[in-house]
């Protein structure tokens, strides 16, 4: 179940480029749940505000239980059957793909190749779903995008835990780390553009950290209004992967069981349901995996702060040009 420290630290070591220890992942990550956990009160009060005088709600509230209502909000706006759930990715597609062109983000090849369509059946106990790219020999082939989704006549209990993870608010941010500008737009890009060996050996950290930084990117451009709610179920993912390098360290060196690990994943990261249950499975099978998320968005931010004043459209362009490289070798990619 863990590999141990020694060879933990040594896998760390190398998906990092020698960045990150151990006792350094943990300390940075605790600093980010702290930090995420104001912005998701400040995001809560804005919410708050939003519903005007006539709103049914104790002014008086507390943060913590302020935010707990703020969640319940969000995850009560959500599909709850399987059509209207794919018909609602399809459409987030088309219109993440019209705001990235209209608002000048990145330049999108066409045609558009990208076939959309529910997890296939052996994938839906797991209710897991992914972008999987052509591949850089037949670059023009579609890309499937497969919707995470669980059976209409499962249990009433399931589909509520799985709507209410999926609600509409996290599909809206979401679709912005599956597809425009995110993993579709960046494997495109690479299978395009890029030397084949970066998309045959492609590094994590540059692909999960793209995904999870160009969230707050597409929110920040005013897509799906910046609406309160659906900025805090992206603080929420964001939080979650903060959670996920901090209980990948701790399972693998501090010895960490399964109980401990959900504990945490609920009381300190606020997971959603299905993302709770899903979080020791991949700790234990994919250890490096679930820390790309934050270690490469915390990169992505820094080369953001550090890009200067051209067109924000140039640097996302040569970054997606850049393929899917070692996070240390991108900077002199990008002219930085």
């Amino acid at each position: 179940m863990a590999i141990g420290v020694e060879r933990y630290t040594a896998k760390l070591s190398r998906s990092s480029g020698g960045r990150l220890t151990p006792a350094r992942l943990r300390e940075d990550v605790r600093e980010e749940m702290r930090r995420v956990r104001a912005l998701m009160v400040a995001e809560a009060r804005r919410w708050q505000r939003s519903l005007g005088p006539g709103a049914k709600m104790d002014p008086d509230l507390d943060d913590e239980a302020l935010l707990a209502v703020a969640l319940g909000a969000m995850e009560a706006d959500r599909e709850d059957n399987q059509a209207a759930f794919l018909d609602q990715f399809v459409t987030l597609t088309k219109a993440s793909e019209r705001f990235v062109v209209d608002n000048r983000i990145a330049t999108v090849p066409q045609p558009t190749t990208l076939y959309i369509a529910l997890s296939p059946a052996h994938f839906s106990g797991a209710a897991v779903g992914g972008v999987y790219p052509s591949g850089p020999f037949d670059p023009q082939a579609d890309t499937l995008f497969y919707i995470p989704s669980v059976p209409d006549d499962a249990p009433a209990e399931a589909r509520e835990g799985f709507y209410r993870s999926f609600n509409d608010h996290f599909n809206a941010m979401i679709i912005s780390h599956e597809m425009f500008p995110g993993h579709y737009l960046q494997y495109k890009v690479a299978v395009s553009e890029a030397p084949a060996l970066r998309s045959l050996f492609s590094n994590g950290a540059y692909i999960e950290g793209w995904g999870s930084f160009v969230e707050e990117l597409m929110l920040d451009a005013g897509w799906a209004d910046n609406a309160p709610l659906t900025r805090l179920a992206h603080l929420r993912k964001r939080l979650e992967n903060a959670t996920r390098a901090y209980v990948s360290v701790q399972v693998h060196t501090a010895g960490w069981g399964r109980e401990q690990v959900l504990v945490f994943a609920r009381e300190e990261g606020l997971l959603a349901p299905q993302f709770a249950e899903n979080l020791w499975q991949r700790v234990v099978n994919s250890p490096l995996q679930i820390t790309d998320y934050y270690v490469g968005w915390a990169q992505f931010k820094q080369l953001y702060a550090d890009r200067g004043d051209g067109p924000l459209r140039d640097w996302v362009d040569a970054v997606l040009r850049a393929g899917p490289v070692p996070m240390k070798l991108l900077p002199p990619l990008l002219g930085n």
